[in-house]
Parts: C-alpha cells; sequence; structure tokens
C-alpha cells in the first residue's frame, strides 16, 4: 500500500511533467483506471482464484503492479503508458483483492475481526505516508524516481509473499493430519 499510495498521488504531477496532460487527461486517465480495476475485481478475481489459488494471485498481481510501473517510466508516450496503466491498476486489484481474503482466513474465527482491522489500519497508514515521500522524491531526486521506488517497494513485496507462501506449504505438510470423523 506505500507503494500504491507513491503511485496513485503522483500520477497527475508525473504525466503532466512527462507528456504535458492536463485535467482533461489525467481525469481520462484515472476514469480508464478505475475501469480495469472494477472489471478485475468484479470479474476476473472470482473466476481466477479458484483456478490458481490467492496467493498465486498476489504474487501474479504484485509483478503485475511492479511491471506497469517500470513499463511507464520508460513509455515514449499516452498510448504506451495506458498498457503500463492497465497492468498496473490491473495488477493491483487482483493482489489487493486476494491478500485480504487471505489475511482473514490466516486469522482466528475469534480474532478475525482484529487481524482484519490491523491490516487495513497499516492499509492506510502506507497510503498515508506514500504521497509525501513520493511527492519528496518527484520533487527532489526526478520525475521518474516515485515510480521506480514505488517498483523496488513491489519487487521486496514479491519476494515477501513468495517467502511467506513456502512457510504456509511447509506449516501446512508438517501438521498432523485432522482426526477422523465419527462413523457413519
Amino acid at each position: 500500500y506505500f507503494a500504491m499510495g507513491f503511485f496513485e498521488t503522483i500520477m497527475p504531477l508525473w504525466s503532466e511533467a512527462r507528456f504535458g496532460w492536463g485535467p482533461r487527461d489525467i481525469g481520462l486517465c484515472f476514469t480508464y483506471l478505475g475501469l480495469v480495476v472494477a472489471i478485475t475485481q468484479g470479474y476476473l478475481v472470482g473466476k481466477l482464484a479458484p483456478r490458481f489459488g490467492e496467493s498465486k494471485l498476489v504474487l501474479g498481481g504484485v509483478a503485475a503492479y511492479c511491471f506497469g510501473l517500470l513499463w511507464m517510466t520508460q513509455s515514449p508516450g499516452w498510448l504506451s503508458m495506458m498498457f503500463g496503466i492497465t497492468f498496473t491498476a490491473g495488477g493491483g486489484a487482483i493482489s489487493v483483492t486476494n491478500m485480504t481474503s487471505l489475511v482473514s482466513r490466516q486469522a482466528g474465527e475469534h480474532e478475525r475481526g482484529l487481524v482484519l482491522g490491523v491490516y487495513n489500519s497499516s492499509a492506510w497508514m502506507g497510503r498515508f505516508m506514500g504521497p509525501p515521500v513520493s511527492g519528496l522524491l518527484f520533487q527532489t531526486v526526478a520525475v521518474q524516481a516515485p515510480l521506480y521506488a514505488a517498483a523496488g517497494i513491489m519487487f521486496a513485496c514479491f519476494w515477501a509473499v513468495r517467502a511467506l507462501r513456502a512457510h504456509f506449504r511447509r506449516t501446512a505438510a508438517a501438521a498432523p493430519p485432522p482426526p477422523p470423523g465419527p462413523p457413519s
């Protein structure tokens, strides 16, 4: 969410600096981004989750987000940049939706509300801290710096999710089998 806070808030300044976009262009871009997110969360995630599993989708979503950011930094024009936006928006939608589901299932029944509350609070903390850091990078380092930094954060997240998946697989393999049910 920290990286998402970088991208979402710097996008208008970045696209103005890179492509000379004004409010109309930014509005159209965010409308497209919103449509990609709505279709991804409202349709694709429900179709993909049973087939691939939530943890694989989190990995794929984080990778797509990172790819989209890096693609955007190299885009020479709006069409190429919108290609990158598609990956960033779709990847964000896939990873956020599935991560929330995974977090809720890792918590016990009586602690689920607390765990989801802490998870959502940390998500908002990232979105709160991301914009000033992104603006500082944009203003003091380079126009592209917030996107590169966000991609670096997402790259680290990718490896963290991979490590968690491996840990959960090892834990599940080491767990004793459930006791047999009552005889029928």
